[in-house]
């Protein structure tokens, strides 16, 4: 495995050249789990597929998975609710949440399905004003209509609360859900109107209520789709920000350059240093196409990684840099980068 620290050739903010790892394809035998484990199914009966979308450990040490669930006789797709305890035992009914928005109901969208992972946020909710219980925040659609983002607010036993439309007019994916100091919803989503790509912030409260929207975008001729969103300390922040990862596409008119990008955000709801971070990796004289897919802080740091795609095929990444520790270069400090190359006749997706 090549280990890069420090790279040189940095383009714009970031930009590096770099080795491929090639790894031996051995079989890894796993010692047995230090801690207790279970395996729990929980479908239903019929024409219906089932696929666990999103799930978190609530304050009470339950897990709580929301689903995708469709019927396969018709164009109806929705979301399914359930509980577990620390055994894998059920609690309580597994529930189908349905999305009613003024009168009218809802279809979960699948036109991503294999992205339904990032397409469901869920947090878990302790409220004053309203019942306990859990967000989810889902692209959904009506039949011949444009996509949405849907919130829905469930108790403790996922039963709807309310269900509130915060976006219209394209394309919008929720990439992160969060609840600040004072009880308010952020909700982060990628929209595409048009082919036209860029990030927006909106701020609900305990009710539904949208309190404001935030758009952010890269610069003219430059696209940005979000994917992933993480609070994070940073470093010499005096609160925690918002990162965020996505993919920049710079429009010329004979081709497109694609790079991974960071931004924060602040609790202002502005973009810390007024800028986005780019990082390119570029393995011969033509470009290669970046493809983030998630990140995770890690201290003072950031740690993504995503598909890189070139003439010689696909590869994965792992990058772990803080992009506002300027080191002598005057460039954000870069941890470690590895890249992944399992077998060069075979590709590999994140």
């Amino acid at each position: 495995m090549r280990h890069l620290n420090n790279p040189v050739n940095l383009i714009f903010l970031s930009l590096f050249s770099l080795a491929f790892v090639s790894m031996a394809a051995a079989q890894t035998i796993c010692p047995p789990p230090a801690l207790p484990t279970f395996s729990a199914t929980h479908d239903r009966p019929g024409v219906y597929q089932e696929c666990g979308t999103k799930t978190i450990q609530n304050s009470a040490g339950e897990h709580v998975v929301v689903g995708y669930e469709g019927n396969l006789q018709n164009s109806y797709n929705a979301l399914y609710f359930v509980r577990f305890d620390a055994t894998g035992q059920t609690i309580g009914d597994k529930n189908e949440i349905s999305f009613v928005e003024s009168g009218a109901l809802w279809s979960l969208y699948e036109g991503q399905p294999v992205h339904l992972l990032k397409e469901t946020q869920l947090i878990e909710v302790l409220s004053n004003n309203q019942p306990d219980g859990y967000l989810v925040a889902v692209t959904a659609e009506q039949v011949g209509a444009t996509p949405d983002v849907l919130l829905v607010r469930l108790d403790q036993e996922g039963c709807v609360v309310w269900t509130r439309r915060i976006a219209e007019g394209g394309l919008q994916i929720p990439v992160g859900l969060f609840q600040n100091a004072a009880g308010e919803f952020l909700v982060f989503v990628a929209n595409d109107i048009g082919g036209d790509r860029f990030l927006t912030l909106f701020t609900v409260d305990d009710s539904g209520t949208l309190v404001q929207g935030n758009e952010y975008r890269a610069a003219p001729s430059i696209d940005f789709n979000a994917v992933s969103v993480k609070q994070w300390p940073g470093s010499g922040f005096s609160a925690p920000v918002y990162a965020v990862l996505g993919q920049l596409s710079v429009l010329n008119p004979a081709t497109t350059q694609t790079y991974v990008s960071l931004l924060a955000i602040d609790g202002n709801y502005q973009v810390v240093q007024n800028r986005f971070t780019r990082y390119d990796w570029d393995f011969t004289l033509s470009d290669s196409d970046e493809t983030p897919v998630d990140l995770e802080p890690n201290g003072s740091s950031l740690v993504m990684t995503g598909q890189l795609q070139s003439g010689a095929g696909s590869r994965l990444f792992l990058l772990s840099t803080d992009p506002f520790a300027v080191g002598p270069t005057l460039l954000p400090t870069v941890d470690y980068n590895y890249i992944f190359d399992f077998n060069d006749a075979e590709n590999e997706m994140a």
